[in-house]
């Protein structure tokens, strides 16, 4: 069992820290196709999903941000994706890391201490599957995010006419 399954079942509501699961999602013109959404933060269509063909991989996806930013890798696997998130503290962070120096990074988790609620999520996900705040997070994502192949995610066809880029060839 994976650990978004193991994830899925233990019930933990992570709302508070901008992992809303709202049932059906609709994907943007910038979600990747065969992306499967997880959940969204609630604001301006940012939504995490998995996208077939790159196993456990999580990406951030970005509706508001500017052409070539839309699409983020911020996790290897689910499990790191909720380390991550136990560490930031909040989707925010995570989403918006690639942006940003490691001190601006450092400064906005500082600022933004958890909630009771968030603690109580972050404890539940520690008891229940294990999960403990990952050590650098910054350097976690910026080195997965360098080392990723972003041409090989595939878009719509709407994606390519809005943005202008070339659509690949099959």
């Amino acid at each position: 069992m994976t650990t978004y399954e193991k994830y899925k079942l233990a019930g933990i509501n992570l709302a508070h820290v901008g992992f809303e699961e709202r049932g059906e999602h609709i994907p943007y013109f910038c979600t990747p196709q065969g992306a499967k959404i997880l959940g969204c933060p609630g604001v301006d269509g940012i939504h995490f999903c998995f996208v077939d063909g790159f196993g456990e991989n999580v990406f951030a996806i970005s509706p508001m941000n500017c052409p070539g930013e839309y699409v983020h890798i911020v996790a290897e696997c689910f499990g790191d994706f909720l380390a991550l998130l136990v560490s930031c503290r909040d989707t925010a962070a995570i989403e918006q890391a690639w942006q940003w120096s490691k001190s601006s990074f450092e400064m906005f988790i500082a600022e933004y201490p958890p909630t009771d609620e968030a603690k109580s999520a972050f404890a539940q996900l520690e008891q229940k599957l294990g999960i403990t705040p990952m050590a650098e997070p910054y350097d976690y994502m910026m080195a997965l995010q360098k080392s990723f192949d972003y041409s090989k995610l595939k878009f719509t066809e709407e994606y390519y006419d809005l943005t202008g880029e070339p659509q690949p060839e099959e």
